[in-house]
Formats: structure tokens, C-alpha cells, sequence
């Protein structure tokens, strides 16, 4: 089960770069981020990345984006905790991490949740190793996947575009065999392929603060 709550855009700061004239007239983006429901979302921006022209659908599209790559995400580790063996396992969640993570040398950041010893991995292996463990050089990995999970939701607190892609940060949801759910925090950040889909390139998560 996948279940996706988005709850609003976040637009990045961009003091100091003009709105396209035409929308309401010349503008100034003034103070920090901001974040719009989806509802007031500005009709039309000049980016100062690459000059890109961002409007509502183009914004849009980015969110459906997003949300299409967290399904997958979500659908490939309910995946490899349902499957039939430790190989099987592995297998999937190869195929996982390269269809939804960039690949090595493309400047991967990847920083699960339960990880002490090595918490911040930059390659495939220590990033596979995290979710099916069953690698020497990673023994504190037990193999996050293999919990099993039967469900993943996403509830994004906010998602926005970037000069090559989007972020996004919020919870997500691990729910077990018990009914219960492992509340988790995250921030993805994601790089558009020439295919147009959207690989993550940062990955971080962490349980919340207890006190």
C-alpha cells in the first residue's frame, strides 16, 4: 500500500531575481523560502538557474514528479521485504537503486536512518548494503527492507523545484506486520534525467527527536 499527502509547495529564495513581466508587473522575490498552497501557487517566474520559465503547470507536472518517484520508492521496498529469499532480496533492491538513485561518481549522498558506525554512504554498494545487508564491510547493516514493511506513505511538508530537479522534505510511514508504523523523517533531493524522470542524488533520514 502507498498512500502519498502532499500538503503544499515550497518555493526556494530567489531574493534579488525578477518576477517575468507580464504576470503582475516587474516584481523582486523579497526574504526567504516560502511555501504556497497548491491553490495560490505564482502564475509565473523568471528562475535564475539556467533562466528557466516555471509557470503552475510546469510546477505541477514537478510535484506529480516527485510523487511518482516516492510511489516507486515506496513500491520497491515493500518489494524486497516480500521476497521469497535473501538473493531475491538483493535483486530487487538492486534494480531498486538503479532505477531510482543516480549512480556512482554522479555525486550521491545517501544517509539512512539507522545507521551509527558508517552514516553517511556516497556509492552503491554501502547504499545497498543499508536496505539488505549481507556485506562485511557494512556489519551494522541488517537490512532495513527486510523489516518486512507491507506499507510506505509519504506525507511531504513541502516540495520544490531546483536548478536540475526538486526536493522534498517531510515524514514518511513504515507500517509492519502488527498494524503499527515507524514514523521516520526525510529530506530527498532529486536530479532530472534526460528521460525526464527524477533519481534521487540526496538521501536523508532520521528517527524523530525524542528528548
Amino acid at each position: 500500500m502507498v498512500r502519498l499527502e502532499s500538503r503544499a509547495y515550497t518555493k526556494p529564495s530567489l531574493s534579488g531575481v525578477s518576477w517575468r513581466e507580464g504576470c503582475s508587473g516587474l516584481k523582486r522575490w523579497a526574504g526567504g523560502a516560502k511555501v504556497w498552497p497548491t491553490s495560490e501557487l505564482p502564475p509565473l517566474a523568471l528562475r535564475s538557474l539556467g533562466g528557466v520559465h516555471s509557470n503552475r503547470r510546469f510546477m505541477e507536472e514537478s510535484m506529480m514528479s516527485v510523487e511518482e518517484a516516492q510511489a516507486k520508492w515506496a513500491e520497491g521496498i515493500v518489494a524486497i521485504g516480500a521476497a521469497p529469499s535473501p538473493e531475491a532480496a538483493q535483486l530487487r533492491a538492486e534494480s531498486m537503486l538503479r532505477e531510482l538513485y543516480v549512480a556512482d561518481g554522479e555525486g550521491l549522498l545517501f544517509k539512512p536512518t539507522k545507521a551509527a558506525e558508517t552514516p553517511v554512504r556516497t556509492d552503491f554498494l554501502g547504499s545497498l548494503s543499508y536496505f539488505v545487508g549481507r556485506n562485511a564491510e557494512f556489519a551494522e547493516d541488517q537490512g532495513f527492507a527486510l523489516n518486512p514493511w507491507l506499507s510506505v506513505r509519504f506525507e511531504n511538508a513541502g516540495v520544490f523545484e531546483t536548478g536540475d530537479g526538486a526536493a522534498a522534505m517531510g515524514h514518511y510511514f513504515f507500517g509492519d506486520s502488527t498494524g503499527s508504523e515507524l514514523k521516520v523523517e526525510y529530506s530527498f533531493v532529486y536530479r532530472r534525467m534526460s528521460n525526464g524522470s527524477l533519481k534521487v542524488r540526496l538521501h536523508h533520514s532520521s528517527l524523530p527527536y525524542s528528548g
